[in-house]
């Protein structure tokens, strides 16, 4: 795809603006090559110019104000580059293998510990892409510790436990037998409040070392938080890691990720201690160099919304609120039994990512980990593929009997060489030399047997496990999505006017074991994984990449345009194209008289647009059904509340009752999150959200098609009428131009080009306004849940007054009900003026945000035609300045000193003329390089490798290949021979 770089016109384009025939993934290489290479190129112009300017204050160099500016906006495109992330989340229960994913897929074997099943679900880890360029700090974390507060909380609900128990141990001791019911519930909330205990007790002793009994002796959490001891040093604190080396690295960071205990060290003159960390980190984030990671892509380890730790589980909703792609890992072997492909993502999460406008099949997946962890043999068994077992046994006798011909061979062969050394008679030899032949000939053929025979029993096992993996993958495929499509019916039965449709999700089955094992460095294959696309890690990785290539596409395009400007600014600043005429021009004339007034009409045009834009944008209310929607929660959430006692309040037809103690929990938290390990079952409750999720629901349907189907639309239309006005306008400042300037006519069409750059950066900066509308969404639905809890504050303190004592659990729900039933409406209104009032700040934003896009046009379009102009204007007046170098520059006709270094052209100084001369020779060989990069890709951009899982299994080390049904030995006819006449043979 080589071409010539070529002197942009508005015909021409560059080539990574011409790939519209490409796949998404393709032309998203290219782009991100390109704007490397802007990156890398314009990083050169600024080291250049600023070499070049150094301490200048502008007063001898012409443009020096305009090779500032550059240089300051190169330095912003830098940011925002780095800046730029989308968030992959990768959940999943224990023991689902994230990180070992995590690490396949970012091609790092060890970089996450995966061995530990707490420190997977308990920290969560963000991997970046490391854009620092030091050999020495290659691999960068930083650990983000807990606030000390956040420890404290949860260190004294422990200990609040702990007097708990032992009031309900004391009164089991008082009323032992007066009552099998009581005694009964009294044991129910001894196993809640003991598991609470064990699962904070496991925490605390990981880092400070008490037992539960040592514990039960202090009188309080101060011990604990001693200012000598190793926690104060890290509490509310961060710590940075680096290094060269990926394996040191894994090392150094892997204390703070697992359960692993390492020498800590207090305050001065502190004695260490052998303590674990990870539970009272809050994040940890760990930048890398990783290709997927390049774009801007960043993999969060999250932990379950589950988390019993409230600060992390708080830290991963946030996380859940900005996710652009969601990975749900699931074991093939778990998912077989249960419904946990489904069940990670809780009602809370889909509804969220439906109202975000990202419940889409590029906006999660479900992972089917350790598809590996099979027994073939049995599956065949039971699948009715007994015709694999018998094979493998075919093939294997057949070598048993192969290896008895082999014995019964050489035992011939060395009794003729006997016969054939004691022979005297001639004809004697000769048959025993021929008879030596024909052994020999066989015993080449069964060389040839054992040379093959092991692969093929290899290659028939390995087509054994890929065929059962593949009809296991297919049944809980089918399980999956029966069990989404089942969702998705109460979603739309509780949403009527939603208008979804059912999002088919794309469900990968991988083996990260199988992957690892096909690395040269692997001493050991796992069978039925015949090559790396088999593993599905490809696959996965290929469609991490394709779902999240139109957002990095926008990004990466927008800086692109951006570049392109500077690139044609810089190209326009040494531009010596014009034609010399004796025709002199007064800088401040044409400025009064053509300038500015061509950049006033360019603004009315521009804003002309904006009004059309405000009125649609007006027209958006994702609120608009809220009346019947309040109407019907103010009723619902009584029902709602009625069931707060019951352990499953969703199921109406439960009448199983919540313990007291965890009643008296979830009040106390004010109806946020809380686990309940009662009867060794996690059990979450969250009634706050319970309450905002009822209307989220009835408001969905006008919420999606307003913020993600009008709004985007809107959008659409913007490029349209920009394109419009835009052509429209250049139209006649080219009459204009070349009015004022018709000897350089021919000059001035060949600048349309660059003009017609400046429209891209401002329909992206209009674009990008208008969907910030749709974006802020999170932002606003997120708060209606704290706005509830907020409302229901003092409903919560009302019930926690109750005196304790028998029956207090049902005093404090009449307490909440009543709340309820008096408070209800009004909180719901007042919670949901709350959405409008922020929905409507955002809407009151928009129009200073398209200014802002007008003003950056404004700016762009004068900075280049200052750049056009002055070069007419130097061209025009070269006769006055036609002397040998150093004479002076003519004094500019009413114009002052300080307006002569604002003005569109200044004339220079000798000295700066030379400068200028040497800069422009860097500059213009760096521009022509830059121009060539961009021209040439050098990354293919053909159609690709396909990396899907193959549907079939291909034998390795062979010309076999063989569908899950079985195949067939087309090229072994010699050997089926040869094995006929073996299996004649006795044994």
């Amino acid at each position: 795809m080589a071409s010539n770089p070529r002197s942009k016109t508005v015909e021409t384009h560059w080539v990574w603006q011409t790939l519209q025939d490409l796949s998404p993934v393709a032309r998203l290489q290219v782009l991100e090559e390109a704007l490397d290479n802007a990156s890398k190129h314009s990083a050169e112009f600024a080291r250049l110019i600023g070499g070049a300017i150094g301490g200048d204050d502008g007063l001898g160099l012409t443009g020096t104000k305009h090779l500032r500016q550059w240089v300051q906006e190169i330095e912003t495109l830098a940011s925002k580059q780095k800046a730029f992330e989308l968030l992959i989340g990768v959940q999943g229960p224990t023991g689902a293998g994230k990180s070992t994913l995590l690490n396949a897929v970012l091609g790092y074997k060890n970089l996450l510990p995966s061995s530990n099943a707490e420190a997977s679900t308990a920290t969560i880890c963000k991997v970046g892409y490391n854009y620092v360029d030091d050999p020495q700090r290659a691999f960068r974390a930083d650990i983000v510790f807990r606030s000390q507060n956040d420890v404290k909380q949860e260190v004294g609900r422990f200990f609040a436990d702990l007097q708990d128990r032992q009031r309900l141990l004391e009164d089991h001791r008082n009323h032992d037998g007066e009552d099998d019911r009581s005694d009964t519930l009294r044991q129910n909330e001894l196993e809640e409040v003991n598991a609470n205990i064990n699962a904070a007790a496991s925490k605390i002793q990981a880092v400070w070392g008490f037992s539960v009994k040592q514990l039960e002796k202090m009188n309080s959490s101060a011990e604990l938080f001693a200012k000598s001891d190793p926690t104060a040093k890290f509490l509310s604190t961060t710590k940075s890691i680096h290094g060269a080396n990926a394996e040191a690295f894994a090392r150094d960071i892997k204390p703070f990720l697992d359960s692993t205990y390492s020498e800590m060290a207090g305050s001065s003159g502190a004695a260490t201690r052998n303590m674990a960390v990870w539970p009272l980190i809050d994040h940890v984030d760990i930048w890398i160099k990783s290709d997927l990671l390049k774009g801007g892509l960043v993999l969060v380890d999250l932990p379950g919304l589950s988390d019993a730790v409230e600060g992390r589980a708080a830290v991963a909703r946030r996380y859940y609120q900005e996710l652009a792609v969601a990975v749900i890992v699931t074991p093939s072997v778990r998912a077989a039994d249960e419904r946990t492909g489904v069940g990670l993502m809780d009602e809370n999460q889909e509804l969220t990512m439906r109202m975000n406008g990202k419940f889409n099949n590029r906006s999660f997946c479900v992972v089917l980990s350790k598809v590996d962890d099979i027994d073939w043999e049995t599956a065949a068994k039971n699948e009715g593929r007994s015709e694999h077992i018998q094979r493998i046994a075919e093939q294997r006798k057949l070598d048993k009997r192969a290896k008895t011909t082999r014995k019964d061979i050489k035992k011939e062969l060395k009794s003729l060489r006997k016969k054939l050394s004691a022979a005297r008679d001639e004809t004697i030899k000769n048959e025993a030399r021929d008879e030596m032949k024909k052994l020999k000939e066989r015993q080449k053929r069964i060389r040839k047997h054992f040379k093959s025979s092991p692969g093929k029993v290899s290659n028939l096992t390995g087509e054994a496990i890929y065929a059962a993996i593949k009809t296991r993958n297919q049944v809980l495929n089918t399980r999956i999505l029966g069990h989404l499509k089942d969702r998705h019916d109460e979603f739309v039965d509780a949403c009527p006017d939603s208008g979804s449709q059912f999002v088919v999700p794309n469900i990968f089955p991988v083996s990260t074991k199988a992957f690892w094992s096909l690395d040269e460095s692997a001493q050991k294959r796992v069978n039925g994984f015949p090559s790396v696309a088999y593993t599905g890690i490809p696959a996965l990785v290929q469609w991490l990449r394709e779902a999240t290539a139109p957002q990095r596409e926008t990004q990466v395009l927008s800086l692109l345009n951006r570049y392109v400007g500077l690139y044609n600014n810089v190209q326009t600043w040494m531009d010596d194209k014009c034609k010399t005429t004796q025709k002199s021009f007064s800088a401040a004339q044409l400025k009064s008289e053509l300038l500015d007034p061509q950049c006033d009409n360019l603004r009315k045009a521009l804003e002309r647009n904006s009004r059309t834009l405000e009125i649609k944008i007006k027209e958006c209310d994702p609120l608009k059904s809220k009346t019947k929607a309040m109407s019907f929660c103010t009723q619902h959430s009584n029902n709602l509340v009625a069931r707060w006692v019951y352990k499953h309040p969703d199921d109406e037809t439960s009448i199983l009752k919540l313990h007291a103690l965890t009643f008296a929990a979830i009040v106390r938290r004010g109806g946020d999150d809380f686990m309940s390990f009662a009867g060794g079952k996690k059990m979450k409750y969250n009634w706050m959200g319970v309450m905002a999720n009822a209307f989220k629901r009835r408001i969905a349907g006008q919420w999606i098609q307003e913020l993600h189907q009008n709004i985007p639309n809107t959008a659409k239309q913007s490029r349209a009428a920009i394109e419009n006005t835009w052509e429209s306008y250049m139209k006649s400042l080219m009459k204009v131009l070349i009015k004022y300037f018709p000897e350089q006519k021919d000059y001035l069409q060949k600048q349309r080009g660059r003009l017609d750059d400046i429209k891209n950066e401002v329909t992206d900066l209009v674009v990008k306004a208008i969907n910030d509308i749709s974006n802020s969404s999170p932002d606003i639905h997120a708060n209606l849940q704290s706005e509830l809890k907020a409302k229901w504050a003092l409903g919560f303190k009302k019930a926690m007054n109750v005196a304790g004592g028998k029956g207090v659990t049902q005093r404090r729900h009449d307490k909440l009900k009543a709340f309820a039933k008096t408070h209800g409406k009004r909180m719901y209104e007042e919670a949901v003026r709350g959405m409008e009032e922020q929905f409507q700040a955002h809407l009151r934003s928009f129009p200073s945000a398209v200014g802002r896009a007008w003003d950056h046009g404004l700016e762009k379009f004068r900075v280049q035609m200052e750049l056009i102009i002055g070069n007419i204007v130097r061209a025009s007046n070269h006769a006055a300045v036609a002397g040998a170098i150093g004479t002076p520059a003519p004094a500019l006709d009413d114009v002052s000193t300080e307006q002569q270094h604002q003005a569109v052209v200044l004339f220079e100084t000798a000295d700066a003329r030379r400068l200028r001369i040497e800069l422009e020779e860097s500059v213009r060989l760096l521009l022509t390089n830059w121009g060539t990069a961009w021209d040439i890709p050098s990354i293919d951009i053909g159609m690709g490798e396909d990396i899907a899982i193959p549907s079939v299994y291909v034998w390795e080390g062979d010309s076999w290949s063989a569908s899950s049904d079985g195949g067939s030995d087309s090229d072994e006819d010699s050997d089926d021979d040869e094995m006929v006449e073996i299996k004649e043979e006795p044994e």
